[in-house]
């Protein structure tokens, strides 16, 4: 089968359409990711799932929920500019939740 160049034209000016809508849904559902917001939200809206439990107040200082070691014992903090809240992600994760999910959801928690 041989295309034409009307053909051809038209099937690119498709793909182009398309291709067009396709980012503009997804630069609308990462704005706010990139961008961040001036103020911390509520613990609330990050910590819907629980995933991080506070072990302190002063600053606030949060580790994941079925964490038992030390927070000292090596690991990653993160650190929200915003409020000062802190979030510990252990080395290797924890049971359950690998570190790359902690930091992921970390990193949100502290738009980061």
């Amino acid at each position: 089968m041989k295309l034409t160049g009307a053909t051809m034209i038209f099937a690119l000016a498709a793909v182009l359409v398309a291709g067009c809508g396709t980012m503009r849904k997804v630069s609308k559902a990462t704005t706010g990711l990139v961008t961040g917001d001036r103020e911390a939200p509520h613990e609330s809206a990050w910590n819907s799932e629980r995933t991080w439990k506070k072990i302190s107040d002063n600053p606030p200082t949060y580790a994941p929920y079925n964490y038992s070691g030390a927070v000292d014992s090596g690991g990653e903090w993160l650190t929200d500019e915003r409020d000062g809240k802190r979030l510990f992600i252990p080395v290797g994760g924890v049971d359950g939740i690998p570190a790359s999910v902690l930091r992921a959801e970390a990193w949100k928690a502290t738009r980061k």
